[in-house]
């Protein structure tokens, strides 16, 4: 009933929705579900508490859980707490505790003075309670690390905005930004860890004579580091563990990296770093840590990745590429992109890139709080936009999310050819005489010089990093679909993983990524147990990349078989597959279904059909709403 007034009111801001304390124990999934909705009122009545040992009234422990729920997530605009039923008279435990009040003199009663007449207002021990109930919800986190990282972060007005995802590619990012995200000391903590894994399998694989740390210094120490560095004769490059830095901002992962060889006791003298960073603001902050901290052993470069070229020999043949391109979709700050540029100059025998592989997932969520966001704004591309919510106001009606596709680093690659190469092909004749048949085949191969060095693509995928995915999901609850929520899982080394799945994060105090946001014109409503059928598109034109999403939604339904007689005593079932071909569409022909159904109509008293309710638009085609520039 609540959708339906608000569905006709056009998802008005000025509508809110007040609720009651239940009785007795919720499911999680229904509080989750109300905790998107505007409420206004939470109302409590006395009749809900329960006397403790000493006689005082107490909520359930279900009851106090969500007042702290509700108050915890909308903090910025917590619900008002109604209390009632306090005064009346057929209260048990109200006529109990009145009579307590009455004989202790620590007891407090709400009594006024009303014409001359005292008139009860009931026991403070309620309101009291309650106001030990909020008081206590410092103590009793209910929030993920996520949801306080956000709320922490964000104040009014900002702490229900739609932001725009990062794109470093476009544009610098700011000093304040870079420390909000130094903030989470998990993910660093989590790249160190592979990044020691990683430099052990290297050292193990070839590189033994990295062990044990460089003799006595004779230029410079780093105390602080515990790293000792000392002038030495050159090496050469096969003695040398090459390590590129991509993106490394303000140094965390520069930092993490020489924890690393501090904690594995390498020799940094065999150790070659390159920093490659196009943010000039940080600069002389990068500069200065590597002067005061880096014993300058750390090759910085400003500029752009994707435009980097080795200026000579030593400055390719990388043995570990660590990076930090990852998004709140995963692929959304170009990683695939950014990362098969620097393929061609990792060392082709032996190479590590952290992470190895990142996995984007998408799931339905019920969100009017974001949609009625959208419906004000004046943005004509509003719903062709990717966002990310700043705090969670989302519920999923499905218990899965969806896997959409891989992205491996660095990836088994072919190069693509230009537009003048020649693609291989083979053409076969056959000619037949009264003798035999002579097979001819002609095939003509593209040489290397027919490829960019720039251009990959992964074996057996679409060039380009180019990935399209039709995938279905069971919607076990019902409400009303407004958008889908993407979210990734990426492996950095090995069984070291990160990821920001909002109902499972790992590692579970990860706050570096908030979810993003695909939102839909039009909500798709969804019945109990509903199929819902997910399109999924990452698309590139060779300047940009975008995605493109639809959605549709199917029941099923069983039928009752009506089968006819001929005369020649033979059964039909025309008219049941007359209703199969209608119920599908009717247009377009038999499919695959129809046959496999058609198949076993003979041996059936029923049968099933898929049917659709409802089916959306495909957004952003073209990346007409939004794309990122390569």
């Amino acid at each position: 009933m609540w959708n339906t007034i608000r569905i006709q009111c056009n998802y008005s801001s000025n509508l809110t929705v007040s609720l009651g304390s239940p009785k007795q124990s919720i499911p999680e999934y229904v509080v989750n579900r109300w905790l998107i909705e505007p409420i206004q009122f939470y109302l409590i009545s006395a009749s809900r508490f329960i006397p403790n040992s000493k006689n005082y009234p107490v909520l359930n422990k279900f009851n106090q859980l969500i007042i702290w729920k509700y108050i915890q997530r909308k903090c910025h605009n917590p619900p008002i707490l109604l209390l009632h039923g306090v005064d009346k008279k057929d209260n048990e435990l109200v006529t109990k505790l009145r009579s307590v009040a009455l004989k202790h003199t620590d007891s407090e009663t709400g009594m006024i003075n009303v014409d001359g007449n005292e008139v009860y207002l009931g026991d403070l021990s309620y309101v009291n309670y309650l106001r030990h109930l909020l008081n206590s919800s410092l103590y009793n986190n209910q929030l993920t690390p996520v949801e306080n990282f956000a709320l922490n972060n964000t104040k009014p007005p900002f702490v229900d905005t739609l932001q725009s995802p990062l794109e470093p590619h476009a544009y610098n990012v700011s000093n304040t930004m870079y420390k909000v995200f130094e903030q989470d000391k998990v993910k660093y903590d989590c790249y160190e860890r592979a990044i020691i894994s990683a430099l052990m399998d290297l050292v193990a694989s070839g590189f033994q004579h990295l062990k044990g740390t460089a003799t006595t210094p004779k230029t410079s120490k780093d105390n602080m580091n515990g790293i000792e560095y000392s002038g030495s004769s050159p090496l050469s490059q096969r003695d040398i563990l090459k390590i590129m830095v991509v993106g490394p901002g303000r140094g965390p992962l520069i930092e993490k990296l020489f924890n690393a060889i501090r904690f594995l006791n390498l020799n940094i003298h065999k150790i070659q770093i390159t920093a490659i960073e196009k943010n000039s603001n940080v600069m002389i902050y990068l500069n200065q840590r590597n002067e005061e901290f880096w014993a300058n052993k750390v090759h910085i470069v400003n500029e752009d990745v994707r435009f980097w070229r080795p200026s000579n020999s030593n400055e390719q043949g990388f043995h570990l590429v660590v990076s930090e391109l990852l998004g709140s979709f995963g692929c959304n700050e170009l990683a695939p992109e950014v990362l098969a540029g620097l393929s061609k100059y990792r060392d082709p025998s032996l190479c590590v890139f952290i992470p190895q592989n990142l996995t984007t997932y998408i799931s339905p969520i019920i969100s009017p709080a974001i949609y009625r966001k959208l419906l004000d704004s004046n943005d004509p591309n509003k719903f062709n936009k990717l966002y990310i919510p700043t705090v969670e106001t989302f519920d999923t009606p499905s218990s899965k999310a969806a896997k959409l596709w891989t992205f491996d680093f660095p990836s088994p690659t072919v190069p693509l050819p230009t537009q003048n190469a020649t693609l291989p092909s083979t053409s076969v004749s056959t000619t037949s005489n009264s003798t035999s048949n002579t097979i001819t085949t002609n095939t003509t191969v593209a040489t290397a010089q027919d490829f960019p060095l720039y251009s990959y693509s992964r074996l057996g995928s679409n060039r380009d990093n180019k990935r399209q995915v039709q995938t279905t999901l069971k919607c076990r609850r019902k409400g009303t679909i407004h958008g889908l929520l993407g979210f990734f899982t990426a492996v950095l080394y090995k069984s070291i993983v990160i990821s920001n799945n909002p109902q499972q994060p790992v590692p579970a105090n990860l706050i570096s990524w908030l979810p993003c946001f695909f939102p839909l014109d039009t909500p798709i409503t969804l019945t109990d147990d509903q199929e819902l059928s997910i399109f999924m598109k990452r698309d590139t034109d060779g300047a940009r990349v975008w995605y493109e999403w639809s959605l549709e939604c199917f029941i099923y339904l069983v039928l009752p078989l009506e089968k006819t007689v001929s005369r020649n005593g033979s059964i039909n079932n025309n008219a049941a597959l007359a209703n199969l071909s209608a119920l599908n569409g009717g247009v377009g022909g038999r499919s695959s279904y129809h046959d496999d159904v058609a198949s076993n109509l003979f041996d059936q008293e029923e049968y099933q059909v898929r049917v659709r309710t409802d089916v959306s638009k495909v957004h952003n085609v073209n990346g007409n709403g939004f794309s990122f520039s390569l």
